[in-house]
């Protein structure tokens, strides 16, 4: 039976680590190296057990580690397992959890504009998972899409997609998810910051930090 993308991505990943292993010096380089053919085989092992609520978590472990995908191919690395790997069986996963794993990969982007495309594409496939809170993993990643756009100086864009029913989603709800909350009051202070208006920059930053 043929391997699955995901499957033949995760296995080239774990034999190229492999290599990589004999051909470091330094000691430094050699542990970042197996413990990241530890981790890629981890999330083999969990995929292949379709143990999906734990491979989640060693999703999002793994991704918010800089200190074990450093230099720029790992980035590189990070990217293609979200869109290799992640692809093949992210319906099964939580949407916000998933949304902040596909965050965490952004920024491992070459730049911003390759940053902007990766968060669009991922977003436009968490609204047709429909999972649970998907509504919330939209506005999630709409909103670092938008402090994107404001790091990149267009504020007009930024304001843009803030308008695209984030505010009223998260007053309707009930009780938002705590990191979509902080993601809004954020972003809100960074354009108050960016206008010079410190008395709304301080008062979102208080609710950001709440």
């Amino acid at each position: 039976m043929s391997l699955s993308a995901a499957e033949q991505f995760i296995d080239d990943a774990i034999s190229s680590h492999q290599t990589k292993t004999t051909n470091f010096g330094g000691d430094g380089d050699l542990n970042i190296v197996e413990n990241k053919l530890q981790v890629l085989k981890e999330l083999k092992e969990l995929y292949s057990q379709k143990l999906w609520h734990q491979l989640t978590e060693s999703l999002e472990l793994t991704v918010a580690n800089q200190s074990l995908f450093p230099s720029p191919d790992d980035g590189e690395l990070l990217v293609n397992l979200y869109k290799i790997f992640v692809n093949d069986f992210e319906e099964r996963l939580n949407a916000l959890r998933l949304a902040r794993v596909a965050v965490h990969v952004s920024s491992r982007c070459k730049n911003r504009e390759e940053a902007i495309e990766f968060l669009t594409s991922a977003m436009e496939k968490i609204k047709t998972t429909r999972q649970t809170s998907f509504e919330e993993a939209v506005v999630y990643v709409r909103l670092h899409i938008a402090l994107l756009y404001l790091h990149g100086g267009d504020e007009s864009k930024a304001k843009t997609e803030v308008a695209k029913e984030a505010k009223q989603d998260l007053a309707q709800w009930k009780a938002p998810d705590p990191s979509v909350s902080a993601a809004y009051h954020y972003l809100a202070a960074q354009l108050y910051k960016h206008n010079r208006d410190f008395a709304n920059f301080y008062g979102s930053g208080i609710l950001y930090m709440a």
